[in-house]
């Protein structure tokens, strides 16, 4: 009669544990078993020592943990297969609660509780227990056949992508199973000649599971070995940068953006017809998997370029960040993952910056606003509601706007602490008042714009953008009044000099949305 479960002890140069392991298995097992040591061919010690006490030996050419369990898979016949190491120790029932959560027929990998953070979880246990017909029908993992664990892995990370496979296919269950481990990093074990030879191959098995993560993983592993669960949502996702000028600054966020953001994405840059021939190089020599660059012939300021690169996304989810941001390791995750709550219509990152290296959400700051304007996500289903935004609102009030929009929907616009961008301090909004004095009297304008079309009191910014130009303007004459300010109406004054013919061709929506009017240029 074949026993109910293979127990596979993969094991190198510890023949002194066999006698002991045996023991722990056979008074706290009650399900019939066959127990398994797998050991290195080099192993002498251990393969004499198997015969000595007349235990099973399989003897493994391939050197390495995964090597020896998926050989061992092929060289039993039990129909559950428990995927142990020489290095813990079975509690009371553990097998009892593992068989019991395979009675439902569509499980094929069971989990189990230990005493790293990960199994708190409830989405992780270090060993499995694994249904024979499971592996048969499916294979542990989808791009190889009939083996429990990748061969791209030598030791580490193996697990997690069974598992996680598992997850996938719907055939996971975790019990409340104790298996303990002995181990030198929670103090309970030396670090030996065995863990010494085997910690070289972290480096490597961590670059498999980078590469391979996008294909199986289901919950952020880096999450959950903090004990955090945080679902990864297969959905497309689209990024809308808007650039101008500031090729540095352009050149750290997509850097940034490639670094750190977990989903695979489409990249849509719009260029609002940068004055700096080296920003227009640098985005022309990007090669990256779907991206996608459009070059505006006018300049249209921030509002026209988001409209313009929302329209082109063909993500789920829509992320529009600025030009001038680096982001923290997986921000798009925790962004989506937020999204993916009742009631959240937009989520943002916290911030900080050289004025403030703590990270913050809302905040005075920030104008007390309920959105984040250097980076905010939303999803696709969304993008009719929230987008095109009002023309009148050429740059800096855009995102009250959206703000706005989502009080109006009863929905949400949430900050995710887990996500952080670093903002470099207005780059291009920099250039745009260093080469043509624009920028405080736009900002000044879409102020009077916003407070227009809502009739939410600004009069508090209107303030601020006043006393930026004057100071900007300390030593040159400043005609009129915080509300009645214009240069003749076929363009902008610089802002800075107001002589006849500094004048700067503007598009028309940008002339007509700041609503200055009868100006007389000073001689």
């Amino acid at each position: 009669m074949v026993a109910k479960i293979a127990i596979l002890i993969p094991t190198m140069g510890r023949a002194e544990r066999l006698e002991k392991i045996g023991k722990n298995i056979k008074l706290t097992t009650k399900s019939s078993y066959n127990l398994f040591f797998i050991a290195e061919a080099r192993d002498r010690e251990t393969i004499s020592k198997c015969e000595q006490l007349g235990l099973n030996c399989i003897v493994n050419l391939g050197g390495s943990y995964v090597s020896a369990i998926n050989l061992a898979f092929n060289s039993t016949k039990e129909p559950f297969l428990l995927l142990g190491a020489d290095d813990i120790s079975f509690t009371q029932e553990w097998d009892t609660l593992m068989l019991a959560e395979m009675e439902n027929p569509k499980i094929g990998v069971v989990g189990h509780l230990d005493d790293w953070a990960i199994s708190k979880t409830k989405k992780h246990g270090s060993h499995l227990l694994i249904r024979r017909s499971y592996i048969d029908k499916f294979s542990g993992v989808e791009d190889e056949a009939s083996v429990v664990y990748s061969s791209a892995y030598k030791h580490f990370h193996c697990d997690i992508e069974t598992e996680q496979t598992a997850m996938k296919r719907n055939a996971f269950a975790h019990s409340n199973a104790v298996i303990e481990h002995n181990h030198w990093v929670n103090g309970k074990a030396t670090k030996d000649k065995t863990y010494l030879d085997a910690l070289p191959l972290l480096d490597k098995d961590n670059e498999t599971f980078i590469q391979r993560r996008h294909n199986f993983e289901q919950y952020l592993v880096d999450e959950l070995r903090e004990g955090n669960i945080y679902k990864v949502n297969r959905g497309k996702l689209s990024i809308v940068m808007a650039s101008y000028n500031a090729p540095q600054a352009i050149k750290e966020t997509i850097e940034s953006l490639y670094a750190n953001t977990y989903h695979n994405f489409e990249l849509i840059i719009v260029d609002d017809n940068s004055s700096n021939s080296n920003t227009l190089d640098y985005i022309k020599s990007l090669v990256k998997p779907s991206l996608k660059r459009v070059f505006l012939k006018k300049q249209g300021f921030t509002t026209n370029a988001w409209n313009v690169g929302v329209k082109e996304a063909t993500g789920d989810y829509i992320a529009v960040l600025n030009n001038d941001i680096t982001l923290s390791k997986n921000w798009d995750v925790y962004l989506i993952n937020e999204l993916d709550k009742k009631g959240a219509m937009i989520a943002n990152p916290f911030q900080t910056d050289v004025a403030e290296p703590l990270p913050y959400g809302k905040s005075e700051r920030s104008g007390n606003i309920n959105i984040r304007g250097v980076c905010y996500a939303f999803k696709k289903t969304d993008r009719d509601y929230l987008f095109p935004l009002p023309s009148q609102l050429v740059m800096w009030f855009s995102d009250w706007w959206l703000a706005l929009k989502v009080d109006e929907a009863k929905a949400k616009s949430v900050f995710v602490e887990k996500a952080v961008v670093f903002n470099m301090g207005s780059k291009s909004s920099g250039d745009l008042q260093e080469e043509k004095g624009l920028l405080w009297w736009i900002i000044r304008g879409d102020a009077l714009q916003f407070e227009k079309m809502t009739g939410i009191d600004v009069s508090h910014w209107e303030n601020i953008v006043q006393n930026k130009i004057k100071n900007t303007n300390e030593n040159k004459v400043v005609i009129g009044n915080c509300r009645n300010v214009i240069p003749k109406t076929s363009g902008y004054c610089d802002g800075r000099s107001y002589h006849k013919g500094e004048m700067i061709n503007l598009p028309e929506s940008v002339i007509n949305s700041i609503g200055f009017n009868n100006f007389e240029i000073a001689e």
